[in-house]
C-alpha cells in the first residue's frame, strides 16, 4: 500500500466545515469519512487509473450513503461523464507521475547500497571470525610414520601441594547419653528397619526417651525389651512399635509373652492327729 500524504490545507478547508455543519456531524467525522474516499482515490491514481470513483464507491468507503453528491454540493468533488474527481486527485496524479522516475532510481540505489552494505558486513565477520581461530602452521605436518614421535614422561603424581598437609578426618561423635546408649540406639535401629523396611526417627522425644531408659534401666535390661518388643510381644500390642511404643509399655515388656511366671505352690503340711507323742 502507497503512502498517503495529506496536506495541511485539509485541516483548514471550510468546505469540509460546511459540509459537516450541513450533515450534523463534526468537523472531525467529516475529516475521517473523507480520508477513507482519498485513500481509494490513491489506490486508483497508484494502479495507473484515471483518479475517478463511482457514487457508490464513495459512499461505501466513507459507509455513509448521500456522501457523494454532498461532496459535490460543497465543491469537495465534481460530478463527470466518467465519473466522480475529488477535488486535488489532479495534482495527486502528477505529482505521482513525476516521481515515478525518481523512485524508481533511488529504489535501485537503496538496492545497490544494501548490497554493498551486507558485503561489508560479510566480509568483517569473516575477517573476526580466522582472527579468533588458532593461527596456521609454518610447515605441512609430516605423515605420522616419518616422525618420531616422543611422549613425555608422565608428570608425577601430586595429591597435596607442598606446604598442604592430608586432613585426618575427625572420628564422627558420639551421640550423647549414658554409657551403654549407644549400643541400644543400634539395636532398636536395626531391629526396627529389619522389621519395616524403613529407619526410625531419632530426632528430638525418641532419643531423650531412649538415654532416660539406659540411665534409669542400664543397658542390659533396656535391650533385652527391646528384643521382646520385636520378638514376642504381648498380644494385645499392635505394631509399629516405634519407641513412643517403647516407652509407654516398659514396664509391660519385662516378660516375653507366654513366659509370664506362676505363682509358685504353697507346701500344705498336714496337721499330726491326736497331738504330739
Amino acid at each position: 500500500m502507497a503512502r498517503m500524504s495529506v496536506d495541511d490545507r485539509f485541516l483548514r478547508d471550510t468546505r469540509v466545515t460546511r459540509m459537516a455543519a450541513a450533515l450534523g456531524w463534526s468537523k472531525y467525522e467529516a475529516r475521517g469519512r473523507l480520508l477513507d474516499v482519498f485513500a481509494i482515490v490513491y489506490d486508483v491514481v497508484n494502479a495507473g487509473r484515471k483518479p475517478v470513483l463511482s457514487i457508490a464507491d464513495i459512499d461505501t468507503a466513507a459507509e455513509f450513503p448521500g456522501l457523494a453528491e454532498k461532496m459535490i454540493e460543497f465543491d469537495l468533488a465534481t460530478n463527470t461523464p466518467e465519473g466522480v474527481r475529488v477535488r486535488g486527485s489532479n495534482e495527486h496524479t502528477n505529482y505521482l507521475k513525476s516521481r515515478k522516475p525518481s523512485g524508481r532510481e533511488g529504489g535501485l540505489k537503496s538496492g545497490e547500497v544494501r548490497r554493498e552494505k551486507a558485503k561489508q558486513r560479510t566480509k568483517v565477520t569473516f575477517v573476526e571470525s580466522e582472527g579468533r581461530a588458532n593461527p596456521l602452521p609454518s610447515a605441512l605436518p609430516l605423515p605420522s610414520a616419518l616422525v618420531k614421535e616422543e611422549v613425555p614422561p608422565a608428570p608425577p603424581l601430586v595429591l597435596f601441594g607442598a606446604d598442604q598437609k592430608p586432613k585426618t578426618p575427625r572420628p564422627k561423635p558420639e551421640p550423647k547419653g549414658p554409657p551403654g546408649f549407644r549400643e541400644a540406639l543400634d539395636d532398636f535401629h536395626q531391629r526396627y528397619l529389619a522389621a519395616y523396611g524403613s529407619a526410625p526417627s531419632w530426632n528430638g522425644a525418641p532419643s531423650k526417651n531412649l538415654s532416660s531408659l539406659v540411665r534409669e534401666h542400664g543397658v542390659d535390661e533396656v535391650r533385652k525389651r527391646i528384643a521382646i518388643l520385636f520378638t514376642s510381644p504381648p498380644t494385645w500390642l499392635t505394631p509399629p512399635f516405634d519407641m513412643g511404643v517403647f516407652k509407654s509399655q516398659f514396664d509391660k515388656l519385662a516378660v516375653a509373652a507366654g513366659q509370664a511366671s506362676r505363682p509358685a505352690a504353697h507346701r500344705v503340711i498336714p496337721s499330726r492327729l491326736g497331738g504330739q507323742s
